[in-house]
């Protein structure tokens, strides 16, 4: 058996490690690279930028979701050679922005990796009556589900291309993950104790799987119902490993992409932008519209394990998944801007407000499955040209959501007798 190749992306320097920023000689990916090295006997092949990325910790996390929400193709100082020398390849990256740094989607395209994974998973699909291309677009909603979805132009057929775009929204995207990310900290696995951060890791990738689950018999119920009719096959020619073209990955990336995007992005935001901050600034009867709203829609949310703000909330945030969770706190605060706070005075507002571990599992579930944000809306309205299916790729995340809470609502009055 031939020795493996250990490809990684790390950084080193300013780091998020353990509650703080630490600068740190050599990266964490690397430091595993080195060990899965050691253990197996295998080659080391570290991916470079040819731009580097900032040194400061915060100013790398900016420049990290741009390239993120500009689905960007950075360009590598080398690649790797005689890649057919290797039976088994480990790939090793940082999660940045709940998916992998954009350097590896590089790597990855330009090689001819994805092709293969998608005809690899191809079977797992077929059982659910989709096509092995939707694992791809599934990874790039992990990203943003606008791109996911304008990604499903991959898919030859178009049944199976529509049963991509409905349930893409499924898939956690970058802006979910600061939310569940939170609550587990707050609620699932508190406190710095020995192994914590494996258990939130653990938490964390059992709710993607819940996703993935989720994604799977959604795309099995709509072959069944809406989108009947036979799995295509799939006959993929392999593309040979070959080295990146860069100024085809820039014009698609800065014309097909970027544009696309952040035109639709801009286009809902500012409206909705003035609609918060009116419903927070101007007053009723002595209470502002956005605690009216809270107080009418409370009634509803408590048959889900949820309270009006919550569910105030989550209808506000839809032209960004980001500010859910601080709507959260402008509800409860009665706020007339968007305030910030530690983690741990989070927390403690949360607690007074009556908030359990049933609350927060509730508030996960529908932050995992709810109406996809406004850019990704009219992303599916123009893919598919369509408003029925646009209205349905909101109704069924919507619907699976709101049908989990009631379970876990159903429970918790159980355990409680």
């Amino acid at each position: 058996m031939r020795k493996p190749l250990i490809v990684y992306y790390s950084r080193k320097g300013e780091n998020y490690w353990n509650g703080q920023i630490k600068n740190l000689a050599k990266g964490n990916t690397e430091i595993v690279a080195e060990m899965i090295a050691g253990l197996t006997g295998g080659d080391l092949f570290e991916v470079q930028t040819v731009q580097d990325y900032a040194a400061d910790y915060y100013a790398c996390t900016d420049q990290a979701k741009a390239e993120l929400q500009q689905n960007a193709r950075p360009a590598l100082k080398r690649l790797p050679e005689h890649l057919e020398q290797y039976d088994t390849i480990f790939v090793g990256y940082p999660n940045w922005w709940g998916t992998m740094p954009m350097a590896l989607f590089t790597l990855l395209e330009d090689f001819g990796y994805l092709p293969r994974v998608a005809f690899n998973l191809d079977h797992c699909f077929q059982k659910a009556n989709s096509c092995g291309k939707q694992a791809l677009t599934m990874c790039m909603g992990l990203g943003c589900n606008a791109v996911g979805v304008t990604g499903c132009r991959i898919i030859d057929s178009p049944r199976e291309r529509l049963i991509a775009v409905l349930t893409n929204s499924l898939m956690p995207c970058n802006g979910r993950f600061s939310t569940l990310i939170s609550l587990i900290a707050m609620f699932v696995v508190v406190g710095q104790v020995a192994g914590s951060s494996l258990l939130r890791a653990l938490v964390l990738t059992g709710l993607i799987v819940l996703s993935v689950l989720a994604t799977f018999l959604s795309s099995w119920l709509l072959s069944k119902t809406a989108l009947k009719g036979k799995t295509s096959s799939f006959a993929l020619e392999l593309p040979p490993y070959r080295r990146p073209q860069i100024g085809k990955v820039i014009v698609r990336s800065v014309l097909d992409r970027t544009l696309f995007v952040l035109g639709r992005a801009a286009a809902v935001a500012a409206p909705a932008g003035l609609v918060i901050w009116l419903l927070a600034n101007c007053s009723a009867g002595g209470q502002t519209l956005l605690g009216l709203i809270c107080s009418a829609l409370d009634p509803f949310a408590q048959l889900f394990g949820i309270d009006g703000v919550i569910l105030t909330a989550l209808i506000l945030s839809f032209p960004a998944n980001e500010i859910f969770l601080p709507l959260i706190l402008m509800g409860y605060l009665q706020s007339a801007t968007l305030a910030e706070v530690s983690l741990t005075e989070l927390h403690s507002l949360l607690l007074s407000q009556e908030w359990t571990v049933w609350t927060a599992l509730a508030v996960m579930v529908l932050c995992l499955f709810h109406w996809p944000c406004s850019t990704t809306l009219l992303t599916i309205r123009k893919e598919t040209g369509s408003l029925r299916w646009c209205t349905l790729s909101a109704l069924l995340p919507t619907a699976i959501g709101f049908l989990l809470c009631a379970l876990l609502q159903l429970v918790r009055l159980l355990v409680a007798g």
